[in-house]
Protein backbone atom coordinates (compact mmCIF):
# COMPACT_ATOMS: atom_id res chain seq x y z
CA UNK A 1 0.00 0.00 0.00
CA UNK A 2 2.86 2.37 0.74
CA UNK A 3 4.32 1.84 -2.72
CA UNK A 4 0.99 2.71 -4.34
CA UNK A 5 0.73 5.82 -2.15
CA UNK A 6 4.19 6.96 -3.19
CA UNK A 7 3.42 6.38 -6.87
CA UNK A 8 0.24 8.46 -6.63
CA UNK A 9 2.06 11.17 -4.67
CA UNK A 10 4.78 11.42 -7.32
CA UNK A 11 2.19 11.45 -10.11
CA UNK A 12 0.15 14.18 -8.39
CA UNK A 13 3.22 16.31 -7.83
CA UNK A 14 4.32 16.07 -11.46
CA UNK A 15 0.82 16.81 -12.79
CA UNK A 16 -0.26 19.72 -10.62
CA UNK A 17 2.67 20.64 -8.37
CA UNK A 18 0.51 19.80 -5.36
CA UNK A 19 1.52 17.55 -2.52
CA UNK A 20 -0.59 14.84 -0.96
CA UNK A 21 -0.94 14.69 2.82
CA UNK A 22 1.16 12.16 4.67
CA UNK A 23 -0.21 8.64 4.41
CA UNK A 24 -0.06 8.14 8.17
CA UNK A 25 -2.34 11.12 8.74
CA UNK A 26 -5.03 9.52 6.56
CA UNK A 27 -4.89 6.06 8.10
CA UNK A 28 -7.19 5.93 11.09
CA UNK A 29 -6.39 3.49 13.80
CA UNK A 30 -3.14 2.15 12.38
CA UNK A 31 -1.41 2.55 15.73
CA UNK A 32 -4.51 1.99 17.88
CA UNK A 33 -7.96 0.49 17.60
CA UNK A 34 -10.89 2.92 17.56
CA UNK A 35 -12.68 3.33 20.87
CA UNK A 36 -16.23 2.02 21.26
CA UNK A 37 -17.53 5.61 21.11
CA UNK A 38 -15.73 6.16 17.80
CA UNK A 39 -17.16 2.91 16.42
CA UNK A 40 -20.70 3.86 17.45
CA UNK A 41 -20.34 7.36 16.01
CA UNK A 42 -19.07 5.96 12.70
CA UNK A 43 -21.88 3.39 12.49
CA UNK A 44 -24.48 6.03 13.37
CA UNK A 45 -23.13 8.28 10.63
CA UNK A 46 -23.38 5.46 8.10
CA UNK A 47 -26.97 4.76 9.19
CA UNK A 48 -27.87 8.44 8.86
CA UNK A 49 -26.51 8.52 5.32
CA UNK A 50 -28.34 5.33 4.31
CA UNK A 51 -31.54 6.59 5.91
CA UNK A 52 -31.36 9.81 3.93
CA UNK A 53 -30.51 8.04 0.66
CA UNK A 54 -33.37 5.55 0.86
CA UNK A 55 -35.91 7.77 2.62
CA UNK A 56 -36.32 5.39 5.55
CA UNK A 57 -36.49 7.26 8.87
CA UNK A 58 -34.48 5.86 11.75
CA UNK A 59 -36.42 4.73 14.79
CA UNK A 60 -35.60 6.43 18.08
CA UNK A 61 -33.60 4.46 20.63
CA UNK A 62 -35.81 2.64 23.11
CA UNK A 63 -34.41 2.57 26.67
CA UNK A 64 -33.70 -0.96 27.94
CA UNK A 65 -36.32 -0.87 30.71
CA UNK A 66 -39.05 -0.10 28.14
CA UNK A 67 -38.16 -3.02 25.87
CA UNK A 68 -40.25 -6.17 26.04
CA UNK A 69 -38.34 -8.95 27.72
CA UNK A 70 -35.64 -6.54 28.91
Amino acid sequence: MRLAWHIVAIWAQTRSKKRLPALASLLVGEDRAPSPKEKVAKMRGALDILSAQYGIPLRPVTPREDRPGG
